[in-house]
């Protein structure tokens, strides 16, 4: 099934080599995990690699459809990426 990758929260180039595509919940713990490393290949390979984040708040954390809503008031003022990476540094 294709995943639309163009209206979403991309961070990196918007025709790289290689897109990584993130289902994410803000209150799940492996999703606190990987984030590091999905950071990691972006900024490692910056001109190659895109990141785009999708929303997936899980139904068993009850905080997470609060910070996704919360994430699009971020995105309208530009700062989407730091309050992602804020979160996830600060589950």
């Amino acid at each position: 099934m294709p995943v639309d990758v163009k209206t979403e929260h991309i961070k990196g180039p918007k025709h790289a080599q290689v897109t990584i595509v993130e289902f994410s919940d803000f209150e799940c713990p492996f999703c606190s995990r990987s984030a590091p490393n999905l950071k990691e290949f972006v900024d490692r390979y910056p001109k190659d690699v895109a990141l785009v984040f999708k929303h997936f708040p899980l139904d068993i954390h009850a905080n997470a459809p609060l910070a996704h809503e919360a994430s699009l008031a971020a995105l309208a003022q530009g700062k989407f990426w730091p309050y992602h990476d804020k979160l996830y540094a600060n589950q």
